[in-house]
């Protein structure tokens, strides 16, 4: 999962977190947002050739930190989960739970 740096004339950090599918039991994705506004986003998946899919959540430019992010299996529950604090360097793995 990764979220863009910032672009040199795009103030903020650029809204879109994004990140690869990798465990086949995870078939969605919910970005939770905190701050004033908080909100609850869920993620595009796209297949992007047989097997390897990708996710992604443009948010509104109001959103703020910490993001949680949560990887859902077919049944809804949650799979794996992670708090996003930096929107600009954040980045990493998301491990699947081995109490699933």
């Amino acid at each position: 999962m990764t979220m863009p740096n910032k672009y040199p004339d795009v103030p903020g950090p650029y809204p879109l977190v994004v990140g690869e599918l990798t465990d086949a039991s995870v078939t969605g994705v919910i970005l939770k947002t905190s701050g004033a506004k908080p909100g609850k986003y869920a993620a595009d998946v796209v297949e992007y050739e047989p097997g390897k899919r990708l996710w992604f959540v443009l948010l509104p430019g109001f959103a703020s930190v910490p993001y949680t992010v949560q990887a859902l299996d077919a049944d809804g529950n949650i799979a794996a989960e992670k708090t996003l604090n930096d929107p600009i360097n954040d980045t990493g793995d998301i491990k699947i739970s081995a109490n699933r």
